[in-house]
């Protein structure tokens, strides 16, 4: 108990104190930020369609690529595919090509979706 009665006693104490707690937790809040850093790498190619709006053909982190949703469009020509299969068939050729950009192939991927209540 006499240790906190000096310390109430003591003002400059407790600011130095106070100081090496604040210290502690601006040391391990940046100890934390450094190790949780992510490596970000944007993809893109004109081998598949340029995303619109704010989205991209997809990105890279931390040695996982992630794609976007692909539609039928022929990258070359802007024009979508006439039926379901081409589209289709379209889709996977964009796919390739955005996953060729970091040395990858369809084999590899992993395709998942959000859980849906049934």
């Amino acid at each position: 108990m006499t240790f906190f009665m000096d310390l109430k006693n003591d003002k400059n104490t407790l600011l130095l104190a106070i100081a090496c707690i604040i210290l502690g937790m601006v040391l391990m809040s940046l100890i934390m930020v450094l190790v949780n850093i992510s490596h970000k790498e944007t993809i893109y190619t004109d081998q598949a369609p340029k995303p619109i709006g704010p989205y991209s053909q997809g990105f890279t982190v931390n040695n996982y690529e992630y794609t976007s949703g692909q539609i039928g469009i022929d990258p070359q020509t802007g024009v979508l595919a006439d039926t379901i299969e081409d589209q289709t068939h379209q889709v996977m050729k964009n796919l390739r090509a955005i996953l060729a950009v970091s040395g990858l192939e369809l084999s590899l991927i992993h395709i998942s979706e959000p859980t849906r209540p049934y």
